[in-house]
C-alpha cells in the first residue's frame, strides 16, 4: 500500500493559514479596542456656559487616583464635547507617577451621554484624549451653576532701561 506524499504538505499549509488566521482576527481585535477608549467622532471646544443640558461644571471633593494617575481636587470645567459624551477640564495637570520620576498632562473628567453616574478620568496624549477608569460617584459631585471666567492676566509691565547720556 502507498501513502501519497501530498497530504501531509497540504495539512501543514492547512494549519499554518488557520493559525495567520488567528493571529490577525486578534490584532484586529486589540485595535479596535484601543482606539474605542480614545477622543470620538466630532470633538467640539464649547464656549464657557455653553453646555447641551449637562452640569457646566464637576467638583472633585478629594485628590483621587486612577491607575497611577492623579486627578486634582477642585472644580472641572465643561470644555468639549463628541459623539460619546463630554469632557470637563482639570483645575490643573493630570500627573503620572511612573518608574522615571512624574509626568505632567492636560486631562480631566469625561461623562458619558446618558449616563451621568459613569464618570471617568482622561489624558490628553498627542492630540487624542484617552480615557481610563471609572470614579465612584461619592467622590464628585455635580454643580449648575457656571463657574467665573478666568480672570486675564495682566500684560507683564515693562521697565526701560535708562543709561545716562555721555
Amino acid at each position: 500500500m502507498q501513502v501519497s506524499g501530498s497530504l501531509v504538505p497540504s495539512l501543514v499549509l492547512a494549519k499554518n493559514t488557520l493559525r495567520f488566521c488567528f493571529q490577525l482576527t486578534g490584532a484586529i481585535l486589540a485595535s479596535v479596542l484601543l482606539v474605542s477608549c480614545v477622543t470620538g467622532p466630532n470633538y467640539q471646544e464649547l464656549s464657557p456656559g455653553e453646555g447641551p443640558g449637562v452640569p457646566p461644571s464637576i467638583e472633585l471633593q478629594k485628590a483621587r487616583q486612577i491607575a497611577t494617575f492623579h486627578f486634582p481636587r477642585g472644580l472641572y470645567v465643561l470644555q468639549a464635547t463628541d459623539n460619546t459624551g463630554y469632557y470637563y477640564r482639570a483645575p490643573g495637570y493630570v500627573t503620572n507617577h511612573g518608574f522615571n520620576g512624574s509626568d505632567r498632562y492636560e486631562g480631566g473628567l469625561f461623562l458619558k451621554k446618558g449616563a451621568r453616574e459613569k464618570v471617568q478620568g482622561y489624558v490628553k496624549y498627542a492630540d487624542h484624549r484617552a480615557r481610563i477608569g471609572h470614579l465612584s460617584p461619592k467622590y464628585y459631585e455635580f454643580r449648575e451653576e457656571t463657574p467665573p471666567a478666568p480672570e486675564p492676566e495682566p500684560p507683564e509691565r515693562i521697565v526701560p532701561i535708562l543709561r545716562p547720556v555721555n
